[in-house]
């Protein structure tokens, strides 16, 4: 099965993962085999840069500047968050692929989720626990995927 799971690295989506984990195992603690009948990828979307879009408009050549130093201070934490995910899910046998796009998640999750997966994993809230921004991401996916959606609610300690 190619199954597409939402990442976002919060705490919350690392416990997504983990639930996922025992669904690919059919529920038992054991690694998976080295040859996982599934296929997963990590999907993390980010956020495009809308004052930067503002600032062109005005002083294009200010902002080339302005994006010249805070490029060299800034790092984008997409590659960190994406391979801590394939972290969790390569501690119990499962080898993931990630990917990254950029702009709105639901569009973003959307695009990427009819690129042939199977079913789309999500969680109900994302990073810091906000879940009227992300339930808007979450149900605004499960109404338009073409694909079974698998919301993960909190979960229990």
């Amino acid at each position: 099965m190619k199954v597409l799971i939402c990442f976002d690295g919060s705490s919350f989506s690392e416990k997504v993962l983990e639930f996922t984990t025992k669904l690919c195992m059919n529920g038992r603690g054991a690694k998976m085999p080295k040859k996982s009948k599934h296929d997963i990828t990590l999907l993390y979307v980010g956020k495009k840069d809308v004052k930067s879009e503002y600032y062109v408009e005005r002083i294009e050549e200010e902002l080339k500047l302005f994006r010249e130093i805070e490029h060299k201070k800034w790092k984008d934490p997409s590659e960190e968050i994406l391979e801590r995910g394939k972290k969790i899910l390569a501690d119990v046998g499962i080898a993931a692929k990630t990917k990254y796009r950029e702009g709105d998640p639901a569009n973003e999750i959307i695009a990427e989720s009819r690129e042939g997966y199977d079913m789309l994993v999500i969680g109900s809230h994302g990073s810091g626990g906000i879940s009227i921004l992300v339930g808007h991401t979450y149900s605004t996916v499960a109404k338009t995927s073409k694909i079974p959606v698998l919301i993960v609610k909190q979960i229990e300690e």
